[in-house]
């Protein structure tokens, strides 16, 4: 999820500056750390519903998608054919390295489906736009139109920025969070029996939710 992030945290930062003719560095740190823009009280936890009965969560390392497969899977494959295993010397532990767009599938669909981009800024809540991948034309959701689904954020500090003078420069930092914590959501599947080859690896409900930005100039 790295790239796509940077590119419309870019965006975001544009829409914040005014022109002159200085130059700003910018610099971006990536964390699975919570950073709260504002106070109060932690969500409640959401499960999914229609994926059978829940069984476990777990918490990722990184942006990686890297975890430790639990034990009740035994040596077999999980999540498909997708992702790459490797065992741990000494404990037998195994672990699987993966990508994110499998462990969006069972709520969104396939990659052709799911969203390509998170946009941050200049709105008040946080939802997914067009989620039926309709053809749309342009507006301020998808200001090239199409079909594609997006994920539009309001969990970002608004920061007005002018510009540098000429040959002055600035540097914009960028913390990206996205919680990793209970991220990925395990359920029994069809058969509704745990531990066995139908049984679904998902993101959390609203998993958007989790990533944040918060926006610096020093």
């Amino acid at each position: 999820m790295k790239p796509a992030i940077c590119i419309l945290l870019l965006a975001s930062m544009m829409w914040s500056c005014k022109n002159n003719a200085g130059y700003i560095e910018y610099f971006v740190r990536y964390t699975t750390e919570d950073i709260s823009l504002k106070s109060g009280l932690a969500d409640p936890e959401l499960y999914h519903t229609g994926m059978g009965d829940y069984i476990t969560s777990i918490t990722p390392s990184y942006f990686e998608q890297e975890f430790e497969v639990p034990a009740g899977y035994g040596t077999m494959q999980i999540i498909g054919q997708n992702g790459t295993y490797t065992t741990e010397p000494g404990t037998g532990k195994r672990y699987i390295k993966i990508c994110h767009q499998p462990l969006i599938e069972p709520y969104f669909g396939v990659p052709d489906r799911q969203p390509w981009g998170y946009f941050f800024g200049n709105t008040e809540s946080t939802y997914v736009f067009n989620r039926e991948c309709a053809e749309l034309p342009a507006s301020e959701d998808s200001p090239d139109g199409g079909r594609d689904c997006m994920i539009r954020s309001h969990q970002f500090t608004p920061l007005a920025v002018t510009m540098p003078e000429e040959d002055e420069t600035i540097g914009m930092y960028s913390t990206v969070s996205f919680n990793t914590d209970n991220l990925i959501k395990v359920y029994a599947g069809m058969d509704n029996t745990p531990y066995t080859q139908d049984d679904v690896f998902t993101y959390a409900p609203n998993y958007w939710e989790r990533l944040k930005v918060r926006l610096e100039v020093r």
